[in-house]
């Protein structure tokens, strides 16, 4: 009986593996397209804005770190990586909003 309930955990150890790793490709899909979308509404805003304001520049290099972080995200997603946490991390470090220079 030890050996069914082996084999019964083994395939539902397996099924929650399978489960888990089509969860994650499904959110980094997800996120590829919110990662695409937001660099297309960055390009937008800022072409309109004024270039010659110091916070334009902040701006750009603000959307440009988010979008390396999403990439980043979604590399981390797709294969798992055993530093996902740490990265992730830093990630929400690099979060905060931009100073505001005057």
């Amino acid at each position: 009986m030890s050996a069914a309930t082996n084999d019964e955990g083994l395939s539902v150890s397996q099924a929650a593996k399978s489960v888990s790793l089509w969860m994650e490709r499904g959110l980094a899909a997800t996120l590829l397209v919110g990662v695409l979308a937001f660099a297309v509404q960055s390009s937008v805003v800022l072409a309109r804005m004024n270039w010659a304001e110091n916070e334009t520049l902040y701006e750009m290099i603000y959307r440009a770190l988010l979008l390396v972080i999403g990439i980043e995200l979604i590399r981390t997603l797709v294969p798992p990586r055993a530093n996902s946490g740490p990265v992730l991390a830093a990630a929400r470090h690099w979060l905060r909003p931009p100073p505001r220079y005057e």
